[in-house]
């Protein structure tokens, strides 16, 4: 049994789904890497997210979405390790909505096959 010693603990400790749309004044991101167990982050129609770099830190982050948020460094290699994405088109980002979705799709199926190779045989 966990007790939280605060209310931030509580919440840190047991969101899995965040969403924010139409927050033009979010301006701190990085904030929700504390959300420890968040599997699933929406972010659209928010404010300029300088860096995704805040990503890397969230380990059991599945999917994340940010459809009308700028990113603006452009860099979007931190999504390719996740297994959805959702974002539109910007003419300075790293990669187009199709090739981070292939890449994803590549990278599963090259975890399902060395999966299915370290697999006993008979």
């Amino acid at each position: 049994m966990y007790v939280a010693s605060r209310s931030q603990d509580i919440v840190r400790n047991t969101i899995k789904h965040l969403q924010i749309n139409n927050s033009k004044k979010l301006k701190n991101h990085d904030v929700v890497s504390n959300l420890e167990y968040l599997e699933v982050l929406s972010l659209n129609s928010c404010g300029k997210i300088s860096s995704l770099t805040f990503l890397n830190k969230m380990f059991n982050l599945q999917s994340f979405y940010f459809v009308d948020t700028d990113v603006l460094d452009g860099d979007l290699s931190p999504l390719l390790n996740l297994g959805n994405v959702g974002f539109l088109n910007k003419r300075h980002f790293s990669h187009t909505y199709l090739e981070v979705k292939e890449i994803i799709t590549k990278l599963k199926a090259n975890k399902a096959n060395s999966a299915d190779a370290k697999k006993p045989l008979g």
